[in-house]
């Protein structure tokens, strides 16, 4: 779905495509695999704060965008 190398997930852009795969990933992480969000924090290197606002935009995607919805169904069902 995203071609974007480890670097690019844990880096600092603010471009579209890595920061939408970082919500993807808090997002699977909390709601599929059960982590907390500080945990989710340290293995991304951000603060918890950063992950709950990053869950909270995803969530608020997923409402509106059902491509989107379907994209992150797919990938909970691969992992």
């Amino acid at each position: 779905y995203y071609s974007l190398s480890g670097e690019d997930i844990l880096g600092t852009s603010m471009d579209e495509y890595p920061v939408e795969a970082r919500q993807i990933i808090v997002y699977l992480l909390t709601n599929h695999e059960g982590l907390d969000i500080k945990d989710v924090g340290s293995l991304m290197k951000r603060k918890a704060w950063v992950m709950r606002a990053a869950l909270k935009r995803i969530k608020g995607k997923m409402e509106n965008d059902p491509y989107l919805r379907e994209m992150i169904e797919e990938i909970s069902a691969k992992v």
